[in-house]
């Protein structure tokens, strides 16, 4: 049993527990301040017809995408991403 899991550890395991488990349940991109490309949400999967935004292009806030495609090329189960 880790250190901050022991019940003796008190109020101070709590707190950790706490900023740990908000911090767990962020999606990795927020923690680490990226954004999509994809601002429409635009599907690529499956490749045929694409119904689900599955991949991902994320770029921080100093990046400004200009454009934003899901061209219909069918080599893959995925349609590429083109930024």
């Amino acid at each position: 049993m880790t250190w901050w899991c022991r019940p003796e550890a008190g109020d101070r395991s709590r707190r950790l527990q706490r900023v740990l488990g908000h911090a767990r349940n962020l999606p990795l991109h927020a923690r680490l301040r990226l954004r999509s490309a994809n601002t429409h949400g635009l599907p690529s999967f499956p490749a045929r017809v694409p119904r689900i935004e599955l991949d991902f292009i994320l770029v921080s806030a100093g990046i400004e995408v200009t454009d934003f495609r899901v061209p219909d090329v069918r080599y893959s189960d995925h349609r590429p991403l083109r930024v």
